[in-house]
């Protein structure tokens, strides 16, 4: 609250920060998921780079001293796709953890959406380090990934969600073009 005693931040830098050209991946759309331990984890990752995750130390917010692994646990290898997989959304749910990805090209407009390919799949682990797998048993490490969402109707590129509990259920919610409507709309839907 302003004018009240500790109001205001301090930014302290990176909570994790990659290098292009020295890193296998890249530390961009960060998620935090909180273990049924009480642990903080943070998966990130773009397009054709896979998804990682760390564990974060709480009182920090910085990558833990007790584990500096950088675990990779999703991964797309499809060439027609250029490996297209990016925005990581953790969440535990009744034991197991489900891990969502946006899958191939966002974002064409206008006389271009029809190139808007993204669509939204997910795995299950019972450990926040994975294996994710998908229905189907694939690991998402090798290409795996239930369906969740893809175009459907006018709703083109349903992707770039977040899965989050509140107060009755689990919820998801990401952006899609409305074809029907203003093409450079970004709508959200649960």
């Amino acid at each position: 609250m302003p004018g009240t005693a500790g109001y205001g931040r301090t930014d302290k830098g990176h909570v994790f920060h990659t290098k292009d050209g020295v890193d296998a991946y890249n530390a961009i759309d960060a998620d935090l998921v909180c273990t049924k331990e009480g642990e903080l984890w943070m998966a990130f990752g773009s397009f054709g780079l896979g998804i990682q995750l760390i564990k974060l130390d709480e009182k920090t917010g910085y990558q833990a001293e007790d584990d500096k692994t950088v675990y990779n646990i999703a991964r797309r290898t499809s060439k027609a796709s250029g490996g297209a997989e990016e925005g990581p959304s953790l969440i535990e749910h009744n034991g197991p953890y489900f891990l969502f990805t946006a899958w191939d090209y966002c974002c064409h407009q206008k006389d271009e959406i029809e190139q808007t390919t993204y669509k939204t799949a997910y795995g299950r682990a019972d450990k926040v380090t994975g294996p994710y797998v998908d229905r189907a048993g694939y690991s998402m490490l090798n290409g795996g990934g239930t369906l969740l969402l893809e175009r459907y109707g006018r709703y083109v590129g349903p992707g770039g969600g977040e899965a989050f509990q509140d107060l009755n259920r689990i919820r998801f919610v990401h952006h899609y073009y409305d074809n029907a409507g203003d093409s450079r709309y970004q709508g959200l839907r649960q």
